[in-house]
């Protein structure tokens, strides 16, 4: 939109891919074709068969029946589930649409399946997956050429200079309302001669409300939107404003236009979507009823509109449209998003929130919904901007400040490293290799006692007793065994009398040519050396076959016997590791990857579970309001939230 290097998002520039096709509709691959933004999307295609058509659809796999719907109805080629476990009911769902007659799509299963359709053959990725799991396949779009309508504004605030370096200049078309509003109100001018983005914000179900009154509010009020009919993930950060903090980072990543010229306006009625202020003093904006069916329609049809995709408004009625300022002390996440968005790299990552489950109707404790959207201070210090600030991404001084070493605990210098946690990791090093040796030695032991104990019971003389091989570093006699260790713990023996028995002619045989016979006939000499008066009835080859096959694997059998010894030990010990739907720990803070510490760095945001209020020992009873009472019920149930 200037001269300078275009930013993600530039209405001005049209890819010669985005050229009106000859001989059939564009085609479509809808990823998260089951949640919000992909049902409708589906609408929109079906209402426009002659623009549009989709080739391959993806979803989590919590709404297979739904799913396995919209490829019968739009033909697709391919159809693809994260849950692998959920691809057999997939394919039921199918053949239960398409019949025998019909053949049914190609099905992909696994956490790839969506990045593998991103990147097949298609003009258009609509990637509506919600969460950053969407990254992958917005890279993997962008990898492939493929014009990107990006609903999944988790792409760009985990993975932004991920995305930076892939996307080509006109490569991506916003589909979240705002950002679609300012991308169309950006038309009107140059990156140049724009002074401020306006987002607006409906204010949600607690707009008006003070911090103070927000301490009662329950998940059934946070799930109210006053305007729009969306998820309930994002219905929740609408409530808290956490959502709206993430698009003013998502703008600044797509326009390159600076925190400290992006501001939130509250517009409750949600008829302008957003706003473009000039220099000259003109403000653009975009405006029509909540409906995301439009910027839906734009982002797959861009640069083309969609005739009749939503509706208008009726100029003949009355209205009234008003606008407030943004209470930064109620809402903090808007100056946290700005805040942490500044910081660049994968630091507006840790802005992302999770909801805490609760039971319906009960109060969130500690009003978890408003600490949802803000953040603590540590000893009277806080990240948090004023009222009206933004952070300036230019000013060294502060990231400086933001992303300094902590302090020492105590006195003295800090130099950078960690000597303690050296000399402990030293410590268990050791430590973890003398358990080994000690583990190593009696696995030995005890597989040559099979041996030992059963050629003394069927009356084998036995000599020896060693484990490990090489120089005896210790030996000791008891009776007529003796007993030792060796250097060289890779192995053991016992040694028994009559192991060989004598030639054909009862005699031991001299030294023959070949090497392996005279191997064979040392051996023989070696052990009737050993012979003493008496030892004529205690030779091992004199015992009865079925002996000696018992002494020769009744090493392995005590192997066995120590493992099951071992896993039944384990098990009464530490029981079976389940999953369970209690919290075990929670991160105090979100930190830089670079940072090398067990401590908080002053001023890094609190992690999500934390900022919910979520602690150890607390149980998730409940997640949107349905009761969960184990972990895979949870799981489920934030995978049917994706789409």
């Amino acid at each position: 939109m200037t001269d300078s290097p275009a930013p993600l998002a530039d209405p001005h520039l049209r890819h010669p891919a985005d050229a009106p096709a000859e001989g059939g509709p564009r085609d479509i691959v809808i990823l998260g074709s089951t949640g919000s933004i992909g049902t409708q999307a589906v609408d929109v295609v079906l209402a426009n068969p002659d623009r549009f058509r989709v080739t391959a659809l993806s979803a989590a796999g919590g709404r297979v029946e739904l799913l396995a719907e919209q490829a019968h109805r739009l033909k697709v080629r391919t159809v693809a589930v994260s849950d692998a476990s959920r691809a057999g009911e997939l394919r039921e769902a199918l053949r239960a649409r398409y019949g025998s007659a019909e053949p049914l799509p190609e099905v992909l299963a696994g956490p790839d399946a969506a990045t593998e359709l991103a990147a097949s053959e298609c003009h258009t990725v609509l990637n509506g997956i919600t969460g950053s799991i969407g990254l992958r396949p917005t890279l993997a779009a962008l990898e492939a050429g493929r014009t990107l309508a990006l609903a999944n504004k988790e792409s760009l605030i985990v993975g932004g200079p991920l995305v930076k370096a892939l996307a080509e200049p006109g490569r991506i078309i916003p589909v979240d309302s705002e950002h679609s509003a300012l991308f169309q109100a950006l038309m009107s001018g140059t990156r140049a001669e724009v002074r401020k983005l306006l987002v607006t914000a409906s204010g949600g179900p607690f707009r008006g409300r003070t911090r103070e009154e927000l301490e009662n509010v329950t998940p059934d009020d946070a799930l109210a939107h006053p305007t729009w009919a969306m998820g309930p993930v994002i219905t929740v950060n609408s409530a808290t404003l956490v959502n709206k903090g993430l698009e003013v980072i998502e703008a600044h990543l797509l326009y390159d236009i600076p925190f400290d010229r992006i501001e939130v306006v509250v517009h409750p009625q949600s008829y302008i979507h957003s706003m473009v202020e000039f220099w000259d003093g003109s403000t653009i904006a975009q405006c029509g009823p909540p409906d995301m069916r439009l910027p839906i329609a734009l982002g797959i049809g861009w640069p083309h509109r969609v005739p009749g995709t939503g509706p208008v408004f009726d100029w003949s009625k009355a209205m009234s449209w008003e606008f407030f300022p943004l209470d930064e002390k109620a809402f903090p996440s808007v100056a946290l998003a700005c805040h942490v968005g500044a910081l660049g790299g994968t630091a507006p990552g840790g802005v992302q929130r999770r909801q805490r489950g609760v039971r319906r109707g009960v109060p969130v404790r500690q009003a978890a919904v408003q600490r949802h959207s803000g953040y603590r201070r540590r000893g009277g210090r806080g990240a948090r901007h004023p009222p009206g600030s933004r952070p300036d991404p230019g000013r060294g001084a502060r990231r400086r400040d933001l992303g300094a070493r902590p302090r020492p605990r105590t006195g003295g210098t800090y130099d950078g490293t960690d000597s303690g946690g050296t000399r402990m990791t030293t410590v268990m090093t050791i430590l973890g290799i003398v358990v080994f040796v000690i583990g190593l030695l009696f696995s030995i032991a005890w597989h040559e006692l099979g041996h030992l104990s059963t050629a003394k019971m069927f009356g084998v003389r036995v000599p020896q007793y060693m484990v490990g091989f090489g120089p005896t570093l210790w030996s000791r006699k008891k009776g007529e065994t003796e007993y030792g260790i060796k250097a060289i713990p890779l192995g053991g023996y016992i040694r028994m009398i009559g192991m060989f028995p004598p030639g054909d002619d009862g005699a031991v045989r001299q030294r023959s040519t070949s090497p392996f016979r005279g191997m064979i006939e040392d051996a023989r000499a070696a052990a009737y050396e050993e012979l003493q008066p008496g030892d004529e009835k205690r030779m091992f080859y004199t015992r009865k076959p079925w002996k000696r096959v018992i002494v020769m694997f009744a090493g392995p059998f005590m192997n066995l016997v120590l493992a099951v010894a071992i896993f039944l030990g384990t098990l009464m010990t530490f029981g079976i590791n389940t999953t369970t739907t209690t919290v075990s720990s929670v991160s105090e803070c979100v930190v830089r990857v670079s940072e090398r510490t067990d401590t908080c760095p002053e001023g890094a945001p609190d992690s999500p579970a934390k900022a919910v209020g979520l602690k150890p020992g607390d149980t998730i009873v409940a997640f949107n309001g349905v009761e969960v009472t184990e972990w895979g019920d949870l799981q489920q149930r934030i995978r049917d939230t994706i789409g």
